[in-house]
């Protein structure tokens, strides 16, 4: 796998720019918010997985969440591909709960906190090296989950992509295919990875064929991934009330589960809330289908 994927890397270096001058980071402003939102609105809109909106972003109320992040990388300041990551919380659970609920609960029953890899994209000037790329959000992705208090990392999977996830990162599947009407009604199959003692795993998992999957995830010959602290509710409140005047319905859908989180993640008084909103739709917004990328 390793040595394939970086001949893959070096004879497409000329064309597509050198990954030592990529920028890897966490989503905190809005322009790199943007930047996110927009590039996994045109992935998903090619593949036919939503349908068109006005204002060409692919959200959803969790991405607002404190203890969701993005993680995005950059050439030249513009974002050529991101990952986002949202751990369980009490109010929301994840995306997968849509379709995955009573494996998840189970999940639960066991005290497991399981994290959600969502809205994963490359730009596809960049895909000939998008492994690359994507090895180093993952990274972040994980360490954040860790450091949140997550145990198992889950992914909802096209079918198509299963066995690709399972082969390079490990995944099992713990939930049976299933119709994802949040894309279109796509299909789907639930796949998990322990995260607790990953890092022995893969060192056990490549030792009969070479460095594999440990040295491309855990050291730092290839990947870049930057010495950062994870910071939960990274998001400032400038990309939170951007986010959520482009989706009123969000506004609306927070209040009833937790009144007050929109004022504290936007900085809006109640005043103004009941101003700016109301009268906005009260139906909750569609939940987010996870990690449909086109390995």
């Amino acid at each position: 796998m390793g040595s394939a994927l970086f001949a893959r890397w070096r004879k497409s270096k000329a064309i597509h720019g050198s990954l030592a001058e990529m920028e890897f980071l966490q989503v905190t402003d809005w322009a790199d918010a943007q930047g996110a939102f927009r590039l996994l609105y045109k992935n998903y809109l090619e593949r036919g997985l939503i349908d068109p909106n006005a204002h060409g972003l692919r959200f959803t109320h969790f991405n607002l969440l404190e203890s969701s992040a993005t993680f995005v990388a950059r050439l030249d300041g513009r974002v050529i591909a991101t990952l986002s990551v949202m751990v369980d919380c009490p109010s929301f659970g994840i995306p997968m709960d849509a379709l995955y609920h009573p494996e998840l609960k189970g999940m639960r029953r066991r005290e497991l906190r399981p994290a959600e890899g969502s809205g994963l994209a490359v730009d596809p000037e960049y895909r000939p090296i998008g492994m690359y790329i994507v090895m180093n959000l993952v990274k972040m992705a994980i360490h954040y989950a860790q450091c949140c208090g997550a145990d198992t990392a889950v992914i909802a999977c096209h079918p198509k992509h299963t066995r690709f996830y399972e082969d390079v990162f490990l995944f099992e599947q713990f939930g049976e295919c299933r119709t994802y009407g949040a894309v279109n009604g796509a299909p789907a199959v639930a796949l998990e990875l322990p995260i607790s003692g990953l890092e022995e795993k893969y060192r056990e998992s490549s030792a009969e064929e070479g460095p594999g999957i440990y040295r491309y995830f855990f050291t730092d010959e290839f990947f870049r991934c930057p010495d950062m602290t994870p910071l939960q509710g990274a998001l400032s409140p400038k990309a939170c009330r951007e986010l959520c005047q482009l989706q009123p319905e969000i506004v609306q859908f927070f209040e009833r589960r937790e009144p007050g989180l929109v004022a504290s993640r936007t900085g809006w008084g109640e005043r103004l809330m009941q101003h700016r909103f109301q009268g906005a739709p009260s139906e909750g917004p569609f939940i987010v289908a996870s990690a449909f990328v086109a390995a």
